[in-house]
């Protein structure tokens, strides 16, 4: 019988992870050529903001699936959740949910979501198995920038010096908590200065943050 082993990705592992996500996900919604789905995106980057929740699945010492987890104070999510072609239906993809459940137990997060694709019922009966239900389509809006939201005062993260960005933090925490009781994006935040992949930008009316993004 075929030995599954769950543990954590390592950073030199990465490139064969990324891989193995664009070849399963590329197969399953059938890319002339597996290997171009998602363009140049990385989403193998979420290593770096939580590798101590980045889970490899491994069978006869190979790699042969990932999945990546975020902690948000409370809140929790995960993905993207990827086996190779070749190992589905053998039960990789149940591991590494094992897994990924007990870490959010142990960190105690109190709401979990996850994307998957709606359409296919095998999906969505295989999350179900781990008490996830559906519940929404996401619809992707824009809106014009109107002259209220010109006069909000802003500041990008990288402009706020060392000894005020605590405190910045902090209102984000306070902000983020009043939308759902423990949520805090602190880590995204120092996760995006930390690898250089932008800025993160704080509005503020008041003399309190209203958005950052």
């Amino acid at each position: 019988m075929t030995q599954i082993k769950i543990r954590l990705l390592k950073e030199q592992e990465l490139p064969e992870a990324n891989k193995i996500y664009r070849l399963a996900f590329g197969t399953f919604i059938g890319l002339a050529d597996p290997m171009e789905f998602y363009g140049d995106a990385s989403y193998m980057m979420r290593w770096y903001a939580y590798p101590e929740a980045a889970f490899a699945a491994e069978i006869d010492g190979k790699l042969v699936g990932s999945n990546f987890l975020s902690q948000w104070g409370s809140f929790g999510t995960f993905g993207p959740l990827s086996v190779h072609p070749d190992c589905w239906d053998r039960g990789v993809g149940k591991k590494l949910m094992a897994a990924t459940m007990a870490c959010f137990q142990n960190w105690q997060t109190k709401q979990i979501c996850l994307f998957t694709f709606v359409k296919t019922p095998k999906h969505l009966c295989f999350y179900q198995k781990f008490g996830f239900a559906p519940r929404f389509l996401i619809a992707i809006c824009s809106k014009s920038v109107t002259d209220m939201q010109d006069k909000l005062e802003s500041i990008r993260y990288s402009q706020i010096s060392q000894e005020r960005q605590g405190e910045y933090l902090q209102a984000t925490r306070e902000l983020t908590n009043s939308l759902y009781p423990g949520l805090d994006l602190q880590g995204e935040i120092l996760a995006v200065k930390n690898q250089r992949l932008g800025d993160t930008l704080f509005l503020w009316e008041d003399g309190r943050v209203v958005i950052n993004m």
